[in-house]
């Protein structure tokens, strides 16, 4: 086989650059990069507040045996959270409710206002119980480590335009993920 000359090294430099440091952004998808990266602050500073005020009133209802959150941490685990979480205690929230595996899939299926989802951390408001989504989760670890548990994701200000006015802000059933 006869080498290329000149033109081998340049298909070589450009091949293994773009491999190695990828190709370059679009314009508009670099100013639409920048516009998340410095409204960033402001967007998780509405997801941590809106998700502790789910957090608090899941606490008061008689169906939820147990909020996980930051702001209910156990006493033993309050210095970390003090440190490491200065800004906010993030935009999660996990559940446990009562009744089982079927009362997580009853609740699942009666969310107006989140979306079902396979993944967490959008925009938009969102809820997974494990149970019902971990294709690769064996039936045991479903059944025993998950049947109660639910996590949310609240959005940016959904929550208290809902308090507001409850009919106008329920997407409809199209609108649900999958």
């Amino acid at each position: 086989m006869k080498p290329l000359g000149p033109i081998a090294y340049i298909i070589r430099a450009r091949v293994a650059w773009l491999r190695d440091i990828g190709a370059a952004m679009a314009p508009l998808n670099a100013f639409l990069f920048i516009q998340g990266i410095e409204t960033m602050p402001l967007r998780m500073r509405a997801h941590c507040d809106n998700t502790l005020a789910v957090a608090k009133y899941l606490g008061t209802r008689r169906e939820v045996t147990k909020v996980i959150h930051p702001q209910r941490s156990p006493a033993r685990t309050r210095p970390w959270t003090k440190k490491y979480l200065t800004r906010g205690l993030g935009g999660l929230c996990g559940l446990e409710l009562a009744g089982g595996a079927s009362a997580g899939r009853k609740f699942i299926d009666n969310l107006k206002m989140l979306y079902h989802v396979a993944n967490i951390g959008d925009a938009r408001s969102l809820a997974i119980h494990p149970a019902s989504n971990h294709a690769l989760a064996t039936d045991r670890g479903r059944a025993v480590g998950h049947r109660r548990f639910a996590r949310l994701h609240p959005a940016i200000d959904r929550h208290r335009a809902h308090r507001r006015h409850p009919r106008r802000h329920r997407p409809s059933a199209g609108r649900r993920g999958a």
